[in-house]
């Protein structure tokens, strides 16, 4: 065998090697994580969640999906972050056979924004030009008073925190956010069911509309201030 022959021989084991994959990565680095994330009240699947593992990262879908491939077979830890949920870490395990019936559900926990109660004499105009506002209809609820038992202060709480996530995960910044409990016929035994939502922001913004609070509304606070809750929440 002359000299050229073997040059010739060299290079094309050579070129064979470095194209066919290696028994490693062709029987192993075939595992997948998939799984998606949703809110922890509600349920609802969670878009732009940023999803990172090690050094690579993934986004959720319009549906909540994250996907990672070309894993080792194993346990990784995986850590969640997106506006208006606490971080989030959770151990997955990659497989090669994943039950696409029964993918892991990563439910993020809410943030819960602090508030204050207030008198009236503190409510801003909601005719100021930067106010948004409408009334709020709370869901499983036909009375919202601040005196009888249909109050639940825990289910409200929940409810405002949703608005307020739902602007901050719409990128629309808050300068300060009240609300009024509801709006009681004065002195009657019967209360019309109408709690305020109003929310400063620092400039007008169109997404506003299309979430339902619009400037200069017809409705105004109520002074019946033995009966109504006002609430105020400035840190965001």
């Amino acid at each position: 065998m002359n000299k050229i022959t073997i040059i010739i021989l060299a290079l094309t084991l050579s070129n064979c090697t470095s194209e066919t994959p290696s028994v490693f990565e062709e029987e192993f680095d075939r595992g997948e994580i998939i799984g998606v994330a949703a809110d922890e009240f509600f349920k609802f699947p969670l878009s732009g969640v940023i999803v990172t593992l090690g050094d690579i990262s993934d986004t959720t879908s319009g549906n909540g999906e994250f996907h990672f491939e070309r894993l080792k077979e194993g346990s990784y830890t995986l850590n969640f972050s997106t506006t208006g949920y606490s971080n989030l870490q959770s151990n997955l395990k990659a497989s090669r056979y994943n039950d696409y019936l029964s993918i892991p559900v990563i439910e993020m926990k809410r943030n819960k924004y602090q508030w204050k109660e207030i008198e009236f004499d503190a409510l801003p105009d909601l005719y100021d030009s930067l106010i948004y506002s409408n009334y709020y209809a709370f869901r499983h609820r036909t009375k919202h008073t601040a005196t009888e038992g249909e109050w639940d202060e825990q289910f409200v709480n929940r409810e405002l925190d949703s608005i307020i996530i739902q602007l901050l995960r719409n990128a629309i910044p808050i300068d300060s956010a009240w609300y009024q409990s509801y709006i009681p016929s004065c002195g009657s035994t019967q209360a019309s069911y109408g709690p305020i939502i109003a929310f400063k922001l620092s400039q007008q913004n169109p997404k506003m509309d299309s979430l339902g609070f619009i400037i200069n509304p017809v409705m105004q606070w109520n002074n019946c201030t033995d009966e109504v809750l006002f609430r105020l929440y400035d840190e965001f």
